[in-house]
């Protein structure tokens, strides 16, 4: 079977919990610390907001390339355009999201 049909609490219940309780936490540590904490934060906004903003198609080819590790050449034949337009599309998103943490950085 693929799928648990118990009424017992999940896998990814039990992460939310543990992530629960470790978010519930105080921050500690000097304000330096605090600061880049939110800093942080901010640019990693920024650069969700960077990835929201591209066209659907460059979002698409880097969470494809990026975040499920296909190769360009799949990630072509899969989309059915040439490599170069997947290579394209990868460097129109990598300068969104430089362009998203230089601004950051300011």
């Amino acid at each position: 079977m693929l799928f648990s049909t118990s009424a017992g609490p999940t896998s990814r219940d039990r992460h939310r919990s543990t992530t629960d309780q470790v978010c519930s936490l105080p921050i500690g540590g000097s304000p330096n610390k605090r600061d880049h904490a939110m800093q942080q934060d901010e640019k990693a906004a920024r650069v969700r907001a960077a990835l929201d903003a591209l066209p659907d198609r460059t979002r698409t080819v880097f969470r494809l390339h990026g975040v499920i590790g296909l190769e360009i050449s799949d990630i072509a034949r899969g989309l059915n355009i040439p490599a170069a337009e997947v290579e394209q599309h990868l460097a129109d998103a990598l300068v969104a999201i430089a362009h998203a943490v230089d601004d950051a950085s300011r």
